[in-house]
């Protein structure tokens, strides 16, 4: 019976794992992405110092710690209507005029149990900041879906912003979004006449809700329908 040293088989097995490594793919790993950088470094070396399996394990369960991580702080980006451009688009410009009265925000990323915390922050702080913008219009366009939690925190918005005077609106709602609300009873408090799928129906709605007394003496004209109506 013939028999392969075992220092040969050694280096046989050496070569084929060599060219099972895609160098050209970890260069890019390392130079595009630190999270999955960590992701790499962290299954590389508990493969070479502890079990194989427990070192799978420890990539897959820090991809999972990252991704949570990532997911759980969606941005909230304040937006107005800038009169630069065409439509008055939308801008995240900063130096673009804000309603006095009217606040338009976009969340990107879903609301779910692991999010709710940090969007709720960010709620509460826009109503001590900003306490005279008692009408707060969210963009939801950049929302997949919402949990229980997160149709909750929706709905406790509401009930803050109708308790201080104001109001609470979403705008370019998708379906799926549309139907967890539905789900979880959150489009009770919400109503479905404060949701809207274009933003000039919005901003038209809207503004029939704000305080005439407050918009005699604006001189912002934020909106088109802000304008001073001529004299006969």
């Amino acid at each position: 019976m013939w028999r392969m040293p075992k220092a040969a088989m050694a280096g046989v097995l050496f070569l084929v794992a060599w060219g099972l490594i895609d160098f050209k793919e970890i260069g890019h790993i390392l130079h595009a992405s630190k999270r999955e950088t960590s992701v790499f470094l962290v299954t590389f070396l508990s493969a070479l110092f502890l079990e194989l399996e427990f070192s799978i394990f420890a990539g897959v369960l820090l991809s999972l710690v990252l991704y949570l991580e990532r997911t759980s702080k969606p941005r909230v980006v304040t937006l107005a209507p800038d009169p630069r451009r065409p439509k008055r688009a939308f801008s995240s410009d900063p130096e673009v005029e804000q309603c006095p009265q009217l606040r338009f925000i976009r969340v990107d990323g879903s609301l779910f149990f692991g999010s709710v915390a940090h969007v709720e922050q960010a709620f509460d702080r826009l109503r001590a900041d900003y306490p005279e913008q008692k009408h707060l219009a969210v963009i939801a366009e950049g929302i997949n879906f919402v949990d229980l939690q997160g149709g909750e925190a929706l709905a406790h918005e509401v009930e803050k912003r109708q308790f201080s005077g104001g109001g609470f609106y979403l705008i370019n709602v998708k379906k799926g979004l549309w139907d967890a609300l539905e789900r979880c009873g959150c489009m009770d408090a919400t109503g479905a006449k404060n949701v809207f799928q274009a933003k000039d129906a919005a901003i038209h709605g809207i503004y029939q809700k704000l305080d005439r007394s407050v918009c005699a003496t604006c001189t912002k004209r934020i909106f088109s329908e802000c304008q001073v109506p001529k004299a006969k």
